[in-house]
């Protein structure tokens, strides 16, 4: 079974990086081409099925906005020493929320009813050393 799963991954790293490529699997390659590989399984080849061998292999599985986040904390750690914080986003900083404007009927005074939660989230970037603030970062 190794031997098949290591031809699978050799199969893929050709086939995104071309003819030409030898195919050999370094390292750093594996968590990659895995990742792609049993995206593509799962998906079942349901990106372009065509039969002509050159389906699209979807990365969407191995990218998740989760993973990537993850992933850039550890190396902003390790690599910087920075803390990368998710923090709450307050009201005024939320530019894609919608509201719906109503009187309430025992005041006069405007009301805001939310219609639709906040998408974005916030991350704020701390020296991990001295606690100092370097940056703030919306996604």
């Amino acid at each position: 079974q190794y031997k098949k799963d290591m031809e699978l991954l050799r199969d893929a790293k050709r086939y995104m990086e071309g003819d030409n490529d030898d195919g050999e699997l370094h390292p750093w390659d594996l968590n990659y081409y895995n990742g792609l590989v049993k995206t593509h399984l799962l998906n079942n080849g349901s990106d372009d099925n065509s039969g002509d061998g050159n389906e699209n292999y979807s990365l969407n599985g191995y990218f998740t906005v989760e993973q990537s986040i993850k992933g850039m904390n550890i190396l902003v750690s390790r690599l910087f020493g920075i803390v990368m914080q998710e923090v709450t986003i307050p009201p005024e900083e939320q530019w894609d929320v919608i509201y719906n404007d109503h009187k309430d009927n025992t005041n006069d005074d405007r009301r805001e009813q939310l219609l639709q939660k906040s998408m974005i989230r916030k991350f704020e970037f701390i020296q991990e050393d001295d606690g100092q603030e370097l940056g703030t970062m919306y996604l």
